[in-house]
């Protein structure tokens, strides 16, 4: 059976950045451990500058420092059990500073991931011969980040593949967002067999969206994971702990991420929702909404009055999607649902000659009586929203 990936997150740190209080980082913490985030990277002096009270054991969060036994030494008088230590790889690199971090941290105890962050500004040969240089020093793991944004999808599958091959400790991939690649590239290193990739919530500070990773390793890699049922109230909960607002667009997320409005799109979603919809809304604790307005048809129309109980015959549709149309394109808006209940019970006579509606009717209802006439149809003629109103007074 796969083991599923461990997601290195990134989002607590950035509430480290951002310097919120512990009370807030503690909320941070746990809404992050509902969504199933156990590991985290945490610049070692802005931990320190606040307490160790207000987190959980540090046995899955990893101290990001500098190639320095000196921060090696605070991180684990810190409790850190993990140390990532940073570094931009060269030729001409100094690595006896280095040497001496993993040593000492081998001889605290403590497990060393070494974070190479221009890694895809180098050849695999390059990265292969210079931790086959640090085996000695105990080294468990290497991070291979692509800071600059230089890799595709293509790229990244094919450089952790022969990476593998190359080194003999574990290997760890993380990706920046700045060509808009960071999920894709993260995936393509989940497909070569990574299974510890780096992300954050919602993709903040231009990591891997931790949300986005979840689904594609579900529905695109075809491996199994679990997923929380609020997984995206819950993102956008973490989000605002940082003061910050989650667009509405945002991919899994985003409050309108399901909302159709195009006829023909609703007609397909009612019929079939795997037609426009990958997953189900409510694998990640969201919904349907359909959103009545300029672009939207009868069909659109008929659902939303139905699941308020309120069925709609053809006839009843079309009068009122004109209506609907019209008020849409002059509030240069959709509609919400108050407009819609206010712009039906105007339409069936209770106030049919207001500025709403009553003038869009009448003119419906004239045009509809002339194209009966025309084409013989008089028997199969519907009651007009008029007559109903005059056999109710």
């Amino acid at each position: 059976m796969v083991r599923p990936p461990i997601f290195v997150d990134q989002t607590l740190n950035q509430g480290l950045k951002q310097n919120l209080s512990p009370d807030q980082l503690a909320e941070l913490v746990r809404y992050m451990t509902e969504l199933g985030l156990t590991d985290a990277d945490i610049q070692v002096a802005a931990w320190q500058s606040l307490g160790r009270n207000f987190m959980p054991p540090f046995a899955q969060y990893r101290a990001v420092i500098d190639p320095c036994v000196h921060q090696v030494e605070n991180a684990c008088k810190s409790g850190f059990k993990i140390v990532n230590i940073a570094i931009f790889y060269h030729e001409n690199v100094e690595t006896d500073s280095l040497l001496l971090a993993l040593v000492t941290a081998k001889r605290l105890g403590l497990n060393t991931v070494l974070q190479i962050r221009n890694a895809s500004e180098l050849s695999t040969q390059a990265i292969g011969d210079f931790v086959a240089s640090l085996e000695w020093s105990g080294l468990d793991s290497i991070m291979f980040c692509d800071e600059a944004g230089l890799l595709d999808p293509m790229t990244t599958y094919h450089t952790c593949m022969e990476l593998k091959k190359r080194i003999a400790v574990e290997l760890e991939f993380c990706a920046y967002n700045k060509m808009g690649l960071a999920t894709a590239n993260t995936l393509a290193a989940l497909r070569a067999g990574i299974r510890k990739v780096t992300t954050a919530v919602a993709g903040i500070d231009s990591y891997a969206a931790f949300e986005e990773i979840v689904l594609g390793y579900r529905f695109l890699l075809n491996q199994p994971i679990e997923i929380s049922s609020n997984l995206a109230p819950l993102s956008r909960t973490v989000v605002s702990c940082l003061g910050r607002e989650v667009a509405v667009n945002k991919p899994i997320i985003g409050h309108h991420v399901f909302a159709h409005e195009s006829g023909i799109h609703v007609d397909g979603v009612i019929k079939n929702p795997e037609l426009y919809e990958p997953f189900a809304p409510e694998l990640v604790g969201l919904s349907r909404r359909l959103v009545i307005g300029k672009h939207s048809g009868t069909a659109s129309l008929k659902a939303k009055f139905l699941s308020w109980n309120l069925p709609l015959t053809d006839f009843d549709a079309s009068l009122l999607l004109g209506i609907v149309r019209r008020k849409a394109i002059n509030q240069k808006s959709p509609l919400n649902d108050c407009q819609l209940i206010d712009l039906y019970d105007e339409m069936l006579g209770r106030g049919l000659g207001c500025e709403a509606g009553g003038d869009e009717i009448c003119r419906a209802e004239k045009k509809y009586s002339l194209s009966i006439q025309r084409y013989g149809m008089v028997n199969k003629r519907p009651v007009l929203f008029s007559q109903r109103r005059k056999s109710w007074q």
